[in-house]
């Protein structure tokens, strides 16, 4: 057996381990326990390990390793809706808040959202109910003393 990978994070070496068998090569990883021992023991010997078993596939095992590492797909930017601003993952064609896809036009619906005022009527809606919860709050600690 011979050590061909180690890293900090065991998903990385669970990883590798995955790669190495879709090629048909024995692999054991090794250490995965050892993580709660970091500071008792130098923080490198509590790395998780990948060990190939027939150790003639080391040097293919290396290079398939290498390889997969080297071919990570970049991380496209955050970039902002178009119509309102929100930022979108690379991933997303529509936007989750206004439902704008691309280059069309935002719905009607949040256009008329967007455009409304809070109205006069409404602030002093909402005031009342405050005056009210807390004018009960004082009610109720006066009847329990």
């Amino acid at each position: 057996m011979q050590r061909i990978y180690s890293a900090q994070n065991s998903m990385m070496v669970d990883q590798m381990r995955d790669v190495l068998a879709r090629q048909g090569i024995d692999s054991v990883v090794r250490n995965r326990d050892l993580a709660g021992l970091t500071g008792a023991l130098p923080p490198g010997e509590c790395w998780t390990e990948l060990w190939v078993v027939d150790e003639s596939c080391a040097a293919e095992a290396e290079r398939l390793i290498t390889a997969a590492l080297q071919t990570d797909p970049p991380i496209a930017a955050v970039r902002p809706c178009r119509h309102c601003g929100e930022p979108l993952e690379p991933s997303y064609d529509t936007c989750w808040r206004c439902g704008a896809s691309g280059d069309a036009a935002p719905p009607a619906d949040f256009v008329r959202e967007r455009e409304r005022r809070i109205s006069p009527r409404s602030t002093q809606r909402a005031l009342f109910w405050l005056l009210w919860l807390i004018l009960s709050i004082a009610v109720y600690r006066l009847m329990r003393s």
